[in-house]
Order: C-alpha cells, then structure tokens, then sequence
C-alpha cells in the first residue's frame, strides 16, 4: 500500500480496496455456507432417523417398557412430558438412528432400547 501511495492512491482508495477484500471474503463465505446447506446430510435423513425435533417411541428391551419422547435442545428439555434434551445419554443414542434399531443408552448400569417409531 506505502508503494500505491506513492503512486497517487489515497488514503480513501486504500479504505475502498480494503472494503472490497472484506466483502469477497464474506461473499465466499456465503458461498460456502450455501453450499452446506445444498448438501446437508440431515436432509437425505428426513423423518427416517431420530433428529432434533423428533418423536420417538422406543421399547426398553430389558423391562419391555414402551415410552415415547420428543428430542429437543436443552432449553425446552422437560423430562416430566416427555421431553428430553439432545444431550442426555438416551437421546445421543438415539440421534441419527431408524426404526427397528437397538441402540445402547451408555449411563451406570447400561441399557439397550429398541426405536418402534419415529415421527
């Protein structure tokens, strides 16, 4: 830039070509982030594995107890109606998995479940 100065380029060119690298820098960004979302994953999932948001009723294999929960984030978590955090143990095992899978809920004293449905 010292040598664009010496050239007659102004302190107000200088701020202009700084702008325009921030804003290719932002632009390839959004290009990036476009593209992410063109090609999530999530997507191709759809309602045939458990996600953020889903309805899921399992079957505890060793009690043969039928429960159904609603994953969602940990600030909506109300384990009381059946609805638990993201982060707990038996939703992490069960996220990303479908119908008919038996899964291992890792805590204490390990359980397995089975996920009958998934809405």
């Amino acid at each position: 830039m010292n040598e664009a100065k010496k050239d007659g380029v102004s302190d107000e060119n200088e701020e202009l070509f700084l702008i325009c690298e921030k804003l290719a820098e932002i632009e390839t960004r959004i290009r990036i982030v476009e593209y992410a979302l063109k090609n999530d994953s999530t997507k191709k999932i759809g309602k045939k594995a458990v996600k953020l948001g889903s309805k899921v009723t399992i079957l505890t294999l060793d009690e043969e107890l039928e429960e159904v929960y609603t994953i969602v984030g940990t600030v909506e978590a109300d384990p009381i109606n059946g609805k638990i955090s993201n982060e707990t143990p038996l939703a992490s095992a069960l996220l990303d998995r479908k119908v008919g899978d038996v899964v291992t809920v890792f805590v204490a004293h390990p359980y397995k479940v089975q996920i009958k449905k998934i809405d």
